[in-house]
């Protein structure tokens, strides 16, 4: 993506959340006192966070989105991507246009004069 603009380095970022369907085998018993392995269908509701140049959500963005939930779903669960089988967008909120700092609520610096 192409982060550059004439904002002062402000981006637009938004605020998605996301269910994931996934498949997780587990062990059940079977009535005969053995084990069967059986895939059973699991769900994980995730946010992310989405930044770009333009007030637009486009494919690109929603991909990368996608891609940062599906890396956060591996790293913090142990979800693997070939295990999901959907993925949906449940929400997509518009938080403003501002700076990385005051995204993460630095306060702005001001300007020295010498």
């Amino acid at each position: 993506m192409d982060y550059s603009n004439s904002h002062n380095n402000k981006l637009h970022h938004y605020m998605i959340t996301t269910q994931i369907t996934y498949i997780r085998t587990e062990e059940i018993p079977d009535g005969t006192g053995r084990m069967d392995a059986v895939e059973v269908p699991k769900k994980k509701t995730m946010n992310a966070i989405l930044t770009n140049n333009k007030k637009l959500i486009t494919y690109d963005v929603l991909n990368e989105g996608r891609k940062a939930v599906l890396q956060r779903a591996h790293d913090e669960y142990g979800i693997e991507v070939k295990d999901v089988k959907d993925y949906l967008y449940l929400n997509i909120v518009y938080m403003g246009l501002m700076t990385e700092d005051e995204f993460q609520g630095k306060p702005a610096k001001k300007a020295r004069i010498s």
